[in-house]
């Protein structure tokens, strides 16, 4: 007899917490950084990680790596799971840009304007993964990262011929 795991809702609320928790470090992971380093009490000389870019790949990797392993468990083939982890890794990535959030209290220079069409970049990125972290961990939809349900399907063998 196969037995459903069911996840309780409890167990869902402290899931999202932890993810929206990634979630704000990314964010600012420049600001993070910089705050994990003054609380550990360590100099940027003596720090073993000196560039607060680690954390936007660490977290980047951790999204996709999940997304990945979410769509193997979920009844995708290896290789699409493979993509879907990957292309929610770069938009993960795009989404926590260490950009510092200086440039936003204070108007930049007309040269430099440019520089608000990444920060626009970031936060759609950063909405999308939100958003979908959301219809999956609150909503309890299974397939909130998954938009090609084709990927399902076996695919027809293309070297064979049809007539």
């Amino acid at each position: 007899m196969a037995e459903k795991h069911v996840d309780g809702f409890g167990w869902r609320i402290a899931n999202a917490i932890l993810w929206y928790m990634v979630l704000a470090v990314g964010l600012c992971s420049r600001e993070a950084y910089e705050l994990i380093r003054h609380f550990a009490r360590v100099s940027r000389s003596e720090a073993w990680v000196n560039n607060p870019w680690f954390l936007s790949i660490a977290l980047s990797y951790v999204v996709g790596r999940f997304v990945r392993n979410k769509g193997v468990s979920s009844g995708l083939n290896a290789v699409n799971a493979l993509y879907e982890g990957i292309g929610f890794g770069l938009i993960s990535f795009v989404a926590f840009l260490a950009f510092p959030m200086d440039y936003l209290r204070d108007p930049l220079p007309s040269g430099a304007r440019i520089l608000y069409l990444g920060y626009a970049l970031k936060f759609g990125c950063w909405l999308y993964l939100a958003g979908c972290l959301t219809r999956y961990l609150v909503l309890g939809n299974d397939n909130a990262f998954f938009r090609a349900r084709a990927c399902r399907r076996p695919m027809p063998d293309s070297t064979r011929d049809e007539s």
